[in-house]
């Protein structure tokens, strides 16, 4: 992805030199340029900046539905939990060897927030069935959001054909600049406080 992480040294010098939100529209002519060379390759979009040959199966490991992470600042996301490792590997490595979980951090999911991510990673993967919501949910997709559906349909951001949800090219790059200027904030604050604090008491995002 086309993002500059606030915490690392090259989003840092990118932010000092004034390079923040006036560089959305220098990114759209990337990704458009890289749009036509994987097209023309024979490849296709299978997330937001991920493109994958055709026939080859899809996978991006940002989207996967459920997922444990093993490691030192490895993330967990099980149904209705979010947890993180602490971020110290020597913290790590000594609460394996006392028996002890190397936990850091958690969050309870409610249910307006498993709906809410779960939807989130699906347009991020730029296609999905309505189906998989219910079978996830018990819930009519379009029941939950015809109203969001129809003003990303008159954007041109998707296009949804009664069974499936597709993300349009431009649906894609606006996605990927929104998340730039709004979940990257809350990546940095998380990652940050992590990297000083092997076990904070909280992260307020």
């Amino acid at each position: 992805p086309l993002f500059r992480f606030p915490y690392t040294e090259l989003g840092r010098t990118a932010r000092g030199n004034g390079a923040g939100i006036t560089e959305v529209f220098k990114r759209r002519i990337m990704l458009r340029i890289l749009e036509k060379l994987f097209y023309r390759a024979g490849y296709e979009r299978t997330s937001v900046w991920a493109f994958t040959r055709r026939g080859v199966p899809r996978y991006c490991s940002v989207t996967v539905p459920l997922y444990v992470g093993l490691g030192a600042s490895g993330a967990s996301y099980l149904n209705d939990v979010f947890y993180i490792n602490t971020f110290r590997v020597s913290e790590y490595i000594d609460a394996w060897k006392k028996d002890q979980p190397a936990i850091a951090l958690w969050l309870d999911l409610s249910e307006r927030m498993q709906r809410a991510g779960w939807l989130y990673w699906r347009v991020y993967e730029t296609a999905f069935r309505k189906a998989d919501y219910m079978d996830r949910f018990g819930n009519d997709f379009n029941e939950s959001y015809s109203g969001w559906l129809k003003l990303m349909a008159m954007l041109g951001f998707l296009k949804d054909d009664g069974e499936r949800i597709v993300l349009s090219d431009r649906g894609a790059f606006w996605l990927h600049a929104f998340e730039d200027m709004f979940s990257i904030h809350y990546i940095n604050r998380l990652w940050g406080v992590s990297t000083r604090d092997p076990w904070p008491e909280q992260v307020l995002l």
